[in-house]
């Protein structure tokens, strides 16, 4: 506690000396620069703080907003299903893959979604089966073939309840 009081003595010392252009000591120095250093580390702490309750902030109000924009009537298709594909695409992608005996080759780009269209199978259990064609399935010559594959989808038990696929593009 003595060496926070010292130093806190030789710094005001130190500041009152640099206002008026007086020349340092080698302790006053080492206070000032010490204490300087702590008051940007203070400063840097509350700034971290600050811009952490402010994301923070901002999540939180798009997470509610975005909530609210999820809700969908029980037969709206085109809500349920955009608001599933992701996880639809998780579930059934490898499924899908695994029906190639040789090999898959996905040719969808960066943006694109490997179940671009839906349609309902079940509209009272909501199932839906979505469809794509951005594989390739190798034959037994090492030919890539193109398929167009589904998956049918269970929306509210979030499970795959099977998939096909075969020759040919949308």
């Amino acid at each position: 506690m003595q060496d926070k009081e010292q130093l806190t003595k030789l710094y005001e010392e130190a500041k009152l000396k640099n206002k008026h252009k007086l020349p340092l000591t080698d302790e006053e120095t080492d206070a000032f620069l010490k204490m300087k250093k702590q008051e940007q580390k203070t400063g840097n702490i509350i700034a971290v703080i600050f811009v952490g309750l402010v994301a923070c902030w901002m999540f939180s109000s798009s997470d509610s907003e975005t909530k609210e924009s999820k809700k969908c009537y029980a037969n709206d298709l085109q809500c349920i299903g955009s608001k599933h594909n992701y996880e639809a695409t998780i579930a059934c992608k490898t499924l899908i893959a695994s029906l190639g005996a040789y090999g898959h080759e996905w040719v969808d780009g960066i943006l694109d979604s490997k179940l671009s269209y839906f349609r309902w199978r079940d509209i009272d259990k909501s199932e839906i089966t979505y469809i794509g064609d951005k594989i390739k399935f190798y034959n037994m010559l090492g030919n890539a073939v193109p398929y167009k594959y589904e998956c049918d989808y269970s929306v509210i038990d979030k499970k795959v309840l099977d998939v096909r696929a075969k020759p040919g593009n949308m």
